[in-house]
């Protein structure tokens, strides 16, 4: 560590730091984007089905 002083050091360990931190604010947004569009499909196919239902159920109040 001869040609290193602490001022560099300390600069490369918040630089790091820095890159860790944007690192994982990419990974969160991504995980946060893929969740939403998950519950998205699901409650379409929610949708879907509870629109079978009310029609089937009219259908039998019509009968």
């Amino acid at each position: 560590m001869a040609g290193y002083d602490i001022s560099s050091i300390t600069y490369l360990i918040l630089f790091g730091l820095i890159v860790l931190s944007v690192i994982s604010f990419i990974f969160i947004i991504r995980s946060l984007y893929s969740n939403s569009s998950a519950k998205s499909k699901k409650s379409d196919e929610i949708e879907k089905k509870l629109d079978k239902i009310i029609a089937l159920l009219e259908k039998e109040r019509n009968s």
